[in-house]
């Protein structure tokens, strides 16, 4: 059942479509270089710290800051439960938001993240 809610959803299924072999066939990444891995890495990070990367803050519009923004966040809590030791428990990291997110869910998002360590290696 949960592999099937979680293909159903458009983003889900697109991030498990760009991971499929490293998740099926345990693809060692060691040997591969940066432009070759699917996770997200420095250079493909760069952009997201220019406003160039969103089309500004109409919710209408599909590539508005806070999609662009929640979906970046969702990838690195996804990559990061993906690096992982065996059998750890996954701590869920907060979402990013929307124009709509009360302080208090403002705050949390920011306390969390300003506190963020990464498992990936860069």
């Amino acid at each position: 059942m949960e592999a099937y809610t979680t293909l159903s959803d458009a983003n889900e299924r697109a991030w498990y479509d760009d991971h499929r072999d490293q998740i099926l066939r345990g693809k060692n990444t060691d040997d591969l270089k940066e432009e070759d891995f699917d996770y997200l890495t420095t250079s493909k990070l760069m952009p997201y710290f220019s406003n160039s990367c969103y089309s500004g803050f109409d919710v209408r519009k599909e590539d508005n800051f806070y999609r662009v923004y929640a979906e970046l966040f969702r990838q690195l809590d996804k990559e990061e439960e993906l690096e992982e030791e065996v059998g750890e428990d996954h701590y869920e990291l907060p979402n990013f938001g929307d124009s709509d997110s009360v302080a208090e869910q403002v705050f949390r998002f920011y306390t969390e993240w300003q506190h963020f360590s990464t498992n990936k290696k860069f």
